[in-house]
């Protein structure tokens, strides 16, 4: 008989998972909680850089007053500025889903005392008031309050990327 049929199943488990836990990423394949925090922390990076293009440019009343579509659509008609302000949504849209992905990862891989596992609900909690706040900025018409307000919010976030990641 193996090991697993000697020990009860919780202990096979706890087993299993401990294993996991202590492989290094290079045994555990591709896709790590650290890999997708790092990839979020990239593309956010990004996303910061499109959002200062988006003010440089002036672009940030691209969609016109709509949110979350754009212009009225939810593929808009592209012109420059409009292209400019849809890739920031766009971006930004798959920002909330890597961090989604990122909470759901850390809680289903990270041991219970892991700050990692607050740190990343704390981080979709700033991504969705983040989202939140865009729409204000565009619906405020890009009164300097809300676009100061969403622009510290990012950092915030990235800030907590960073250090998740």
């Amino acid at each position: 008989m193996g090991v697993e049929a000697r020990g009860s199943m919780g202990q096979t488990a706890k087993r299993a998972s401990s294993e996991r836990e202590a492989a290094p990423a290079a045994q555990r394949g591709w896709f790590t909680v650290e890999r997708l925090a790092v990839a979020t922390v990239v593309l956010g990076y990004i996303l910061i850089l499109i959002g200062g293009v988006v003010r440089i440019e002036g672009a940030g009343m691209g969609c016109g007053d709509d949110w979350p579509i754009c212009n009225g659509k939810v593929i808009p008609t592209f012109s420059y500025l409009t292209t400019i302000e849809y890739l920031h949504r766009v971006v930004a849209g798959a920002i909330l889903l890597l961090t989604s992905w990122l909470v759901f990862a850390t809680w289903r891989q990270a041991r219970r005392s892991d700050a990692r596992r607050w740190l990343t609900v704390t981080a979709l909690v700033l991504v969705l008031a983040q989202a939140l706040l865009g729409a204000v900025t565009v619906f405020a018409e890009l009164d300097p309050r809300a676009v100061t307000a969403h622009l510290g919010m990012a950092q915030a976030y990235f800030a907590i990327m960073i250090v998740i990641a």
